[in-house]
C-alpha cells in the first residue's frame, strides 16, 4: 500500500510506488530494497530510521540518482528549474581536501554559474558557525567543522531537495546535538524537502515531520508516523515534552522486530 502523505495542502515532490533494486554478483543477486512506496510532500523532513543493511543508503542513493532501480516507478517533481533538484550529504566527509572552507561552500554555486557567490557564501559559513576557519584547509578542521562545511555547502547551492545519509553519525554526542539544532535553524529558514537516513530514534524525533520505518533487508516502508511536536526544537529540551517518550516507544516498538530479523539474518550467513 502507497504511503501517503501525512500533511495536507503540499504537492508531492518524491513519489515512490513498488520500488526495488536488486544487486546482481558472480555469486547470485540480492534483492536490497522491494515493494518500496513512498511519498514526501515538497518542504517536508523525513527521517528513515531501520536496522543495519536494510536498503536505507540504497534508497537514498536511487533517489539521487547514483543507482537506478531495477523494478517499480520513481517520481521526482522538479518545481523551480533555476535551482538544482538535490544535493546530498554523506555520513563519511566529502568537502575536498585541497580547497579552503570558502572554496568548498563555493564549489556548486560557481559550478552552475550562480550570481552573487560571495554573497551567499558568506551567509552559510556565518550560519554553521566557521567564519573564523573560512580561509582554512580541511586537514586543519575537526570532523564536526567539516560536517558543517558540508551542510553550509549543500544549503549554498540552493537545491530543492536535500538527502543525508547520516551526516552525524560519528560525531560526539555534543558536537552532534550542536549540528542538529544549526541544521534545523537552517531547515526552517528554507523549508527544503529533506530525507534523512538516522539510525537514531531520538535524531528522528528531533529533526523530522514524519519518521519512516524500514524493515530489514529486502527493506520496505513499514510505516508512516507523524512527529506532532511543535518546533522550533531543541536537541536536549525535547526530551522534557509531553508526548516525546511517547512517540519514541512506537518508534522503536515498529524497528526492534527489524532489527532481531536482521542480526538473525547476518548470523544465518
Amino acid at each position: 500500500m502507497l504511503v501517503e502523505p501525512k500533511m495536507h495542502n503540499l504537492q508531492a515532490q518524491i513519489i515512490a510506488r513498488q520500488l526495488e533494486k536488486e544487486f546482481s554478483s558472480p555469486t547470485g543477486t540480492t534483492l536490497a530494497i522491494a515493494n518500496v512506496d513512498l511519498v514526501v510532500n515538497k518542504g517536508e523532513f523525513c527521517c528513515i530510521v531501520g536496522p543495519s543493511g536494510c536498503g536505507k543508503t540504497t534508497l537514498l542513493r536511487i533517489i539521487a540518482g547514483l543507482e537506478n532501480h531495477t523494478g517499480g516507478n520513481l517520481e521526482i517533481s522538479h518545481f523551480d528549474q533555476s535551482k538544482p533538484l538535490n544535493s546530498m550529504i554523506f555520513q563519511e566527509q566529502s568537502i575536498f581536501p585541497w580547497m579552503t572552507v570558502k572554496d568548498n561552500v563555493a564549489y556548486g554555486l560557481r559550478r552552475r554559474g550562480a550570481r552573487n557567490i560571495e554573497e551567499i557564501v558568506a551567509y552559510y559559513i556565518d550560519k554553521v558557525g566557521l567564519r573564523t576557519f573560512q580561509n582554512s584547509y580541511p586537514h586543519q578542521l575537526s570532523g564536526g567543522m567539516k560536517q558543517r562545511v558540508s551542510i553550509a555547502r549543500a544549503f549554498a547551492n540552493d537545491p530543492e531537495i536535500l538527502l543525508m545519509d547520516e551526516p552525524f553519525a560519528a560525531l560526539d554526542e555534543q558536537n552532534k546535538s550542536l549540528l542538529q539544532e544549526e541544521l534545523l535553524r537552517i531547515w526552517e529558514e528554507t523549508r527544503k524537502t529533506v530525507l534523512f537516513i538516522t539510525h537514531s530514534i531520538d535524531e528522528a524525533v528531533v529533526l523530522s515531520d514524519r519518521a519512516l520505518v524500514m524493515t530489514a533487508r529486502p527493506g520496505r516502508i513499514k510505516c508512516d508516523l507523524t512527529i506532532d511536536m511543535a518546533r522550533p526544537r531543541g536537541a536536549y529540551e525535547i526530551k522534557s515534552r509531553s508526548g516525546y517518550g511517547e512517540i519514541s516507544n512506537r518508534i522503536w516498538g515498529e524497528l526492534r522486530d527489524e532489527v532481531l530479523a536482521a542480526k538473525q539474518k547476518m548470523e544465518a550467513l
